[in-house]
């Protein structure tokens, strides 16, 4: 193993952590928030700390002329972070959180097709495992399969789809650059929607939510450099 692979597996497991805590944290505010109000202050925060941080640092390395990618990137997020907190609210914890294991076992086979990466037994072997863990979990057929599970499968296609483009923007793109466009494209996709059903709500456990997203972002754009 490489330096350079080594780095990237420290800060995926940072990644599944900060992610893990976050699905806790956004399953109690979806209980007394809009799903996109949510999603919205999400995203408008973690700009403002972006933006923050690019003042301090120097707005060239936001530059880009990859910005149809950055877009089509931050709508795949909003759109997986809505179908996923909005099957969060009606299906347990446990079940959302095993299907979002489904992630890498998608990234696995689909790196080897659009990125030429190498799936050895071993690999394989792993994910067959990893996959089979899944249905344990979810039982599908069972009584006691919850329907509303399948958003949140939809949310895990679409946010594969964003690591592969995270993946492909990582060639040219530093990680505060596509933090930065994920979370600009993110606040004006979604500001619309969340101004329709805005409440006023203010809870202590938002802060943390929010800034631990910010840390899942940083996390999530570092681990394929």
């Amino acid at each position: 193993m490489t330096r350079k692979n080594a780095f990237g597996i420290y800060w995926m497991i940072f990644h599944g952590i900060t992610l893990t805590l976050m699905f806790a944290l956004g399953k109690t505010l979806s209980q007394k928030m809009d799903v996109m109000q949510m999603i919205f202050t999400y995203h408008l925060i973690a700009l403002l700390i972006t933006l923050f941080y690019t003042f301090i640092t120097g707005f060239e390395k936001i530059k880009t002329s990859r910005i149809k990618i950055h877009f089509l990137r931050g709508s795949l997020n909003v759109c997986g972070y809505i179908t996923y907190f909005y099957g969060l609210k009606f299906t347990t914890l446990d079940s959302a959180t095993s299907i979002t294991y489904l992630i890498p076992i998608f990234l696995s086979y689909l790196g080897t097709i659009f990125f030429n990466e190498k799936l050895n037994r071993k690999r394989f072997v792993t994910l067959i495992l990893g996959l089979a863990g899944v249905l344990v979990i979810l039982k599908p057929g069972a009584p006691t399969f919850e329907i509303t599970s399948l958003w949140v499968f939809v949310s895990v296609i679409l946010w594969s789809a964003s690591d592969l483009l995270t993946k492909n923007l990582g060639r040219t793109e530093n990680a505060l650059s596509q933090v930065f466009y994920n979370t600009l494209f993110g606040s004006l996709l979604s500001a619309p929607f969340a101004a329709y059903g805005w409440q006023n709500v203010i809870v202590i456990d938002d802060f943390f939510y929010y800034h631990l997203n910010k840390l899942t972002l940083f996390s999530s754009n570092h681990k394929y450099i």
